[in-house]
């Protein structure tokens, strides 16, 4: 979680929650396979309509748009 300088190690089964929408989160490189899941709420699909959730002129999201 970039704005927060966490690097969450979990492992498999271990589940995260967090406000996707107020904080910067990707994944690091790994190696082997992985599967996620996730779920999210439609409190944000209106914002992600309107700028991708502030991410619109970010040019390696943009490539994901």
């Amino acid at each position: 979680m970039f704005e927060n300088g966490l690097v969450l190690e979990l492992c498999s089964g271990d589940v995260a929650l967090f406000r996707s929408s107020e904080v910067t989160h990707f994944n690091l490189d790994y190696k082997g396979l992985r599967v996620s899941l996730v779920l999210q709420t439609d409190k944000e699909f209106a914002a992600w309509i309107r700028d991708h959730n502030g991410w619109v002129d970010n040019t390696t999201m943009r490539s994901f748009i």
